[in-house]
């Protein structure tokens, strides 16, 4: 085996020296490199932090501003649906057509007193004494009701023993109105035609 050459170790020593010398430098490059990049990123997140300290102030702004809004947002809609509500209760409370807008005690200026059924009868308090004076059956069909005396305390006079066909409408909750369509009992009309009130 031939010996190394005395300045082929010396050359090998050089190479593996300047390879050590540049791996260091590079790892110094690698190592700088990642020190300036950690302190650019942290004076990026320091100039960050500074913006967003007045962004967040802005934001913050902002959010209160969207809070307020929404806030008011909320009670508008709280006031809306109690208003829908009521108006809600006004229309199923007070029924406009049917039987059922009809039924109840309703009381005029002359001071008669109309006592409605749901099972198609009523009762009329002429004299104020609190016994029916008058009685007899109704339909309703729609807005329509027919009226037929069946009987009174005194004798029914002839022109009231054929039925009254009247128009109703419920202007407001409490008040009942009737159209005449045709009726020959002049009594009838007269009692009939005022404005009702409900007791």
């Amino acid at each position: 085996m031939p010996s190394p050459k005395p300045g082929r170790a010396a050359n090998d020593a050089r190479e593996k020296a300047k390879k050590n010398c540049a791996n260091r430098k590079l790892f110094r490059s690698r190592r700088n490199r990642r020190r300036l990049s950690h302190n650019a990123f942290y004076f990026k997140l320091r100039a960050l932090y500074k913006l967003s300290s007045l962004r967040s102030k802005l934001d913050l702004q902002l959010l209160t501003d969207r809070m307020d809004g929404m806030k008011i947002q909320t009670s508008l809609r709280i006031i809306l649906a109690g208003v829908s509500f009521v108006l809600l209760q006004a229309c199923v409370t007070t029924p406009r057509s049917g039987s059922a807008a009809l039924v109840g005690t309703w009381t005029n200026s002359l001071g008669t007193v109309w006592t409605i059924r749901t099972d198609g009868t009523f009762d009329v308090d002429r004299n104020h004494d609190g016994k029916r004076d008058i009685w007899g059956t109704y339909t309703v069909a729609g807005d329509t009701i027919t009226i037929q005396e069946t009987g009174r305390t005194t004798p029914i006079p002839r022109d009231c023993k054929g039925p009254g066909v009247y128009k109703f409408s419920r202007p407001s909750k409490n008040t009942l109105m009737l159209t005449l369509v045709n009726d020959a009992c002049g009594l009838r009309k007269k009692n009939v035609l005022l404005a009702q009130h409900q007791k």
